[in-house]
């Protein structure tokens, strides 16, 4: 496990604001913010995230030869279905070209959908995730120094 100190940034005399990466990281806070989410109807990208991360893990459980080959197809050819198919039920990344390449192209590999995840995870950085930090489970996470980052200010 890592073996980081606790509180070695928080002295910094900045104030800390709750950080989308760390959330994303942490099963519980995760958790909260698909339930915020949910309640909003807005959880398309939170799941997609999620899923491209777990298709990362997927890929090496299925080992190797024709017949890994075949399922990371099938499990690639699942998230383009469920995610970026024109109508598909949890549609993301409506309009950005790299979809229509992934729904037509031929590439199969881990990194094929990093790209929109990395879309994905700036429209939550920009739009529902300042939401849930406002709400009162947002609020209640932004306790935890281990989810929270310095705050930077209103800078990119």
């Amino acid at each position: 496990g890592g073996g980081e100190a606790g509180g070695g940034d928080e002295d910094d005399g900045l104030p800390r604001v709750l950080s989308l990466g760390k959330v994303l990281d942490d099963d519980g806070a995760r958790d909260a913010l698909r339930s915020f989410l949910q309640a909003e109807g807005t959880e398309d990208n939170l799941v997609f995230w999620e899923e491209v991360h777990a298709f990362h893990g997927r890929w090496e459980g299925y080992g190797a030869g024709e017949k890994a080959d075949a399922l990371r197809e099938n499990d690639a050819e699942g998230v383009i279905s469920e995610y970026l198919n024109e109508g598909s039920t949890h549609q993301v990344c409506m309009g950005d070209p790299r979809v229509k390449q992934l729904v037509e192209g031929s590439y199969t590999g881990v990194d094929m959908f990093d790209g929109l995840q990395a879309v994905v995870f700036a429209a939550l950085q920009l739009d529902a995730f300042p939401r849930f930090s406002e709400s009162a489970e947002g609020a209640e996470l932004a306790r935890r120094p281990a989810l929270t980052e310095p705050s930077r200010g209103a800078e990119a």
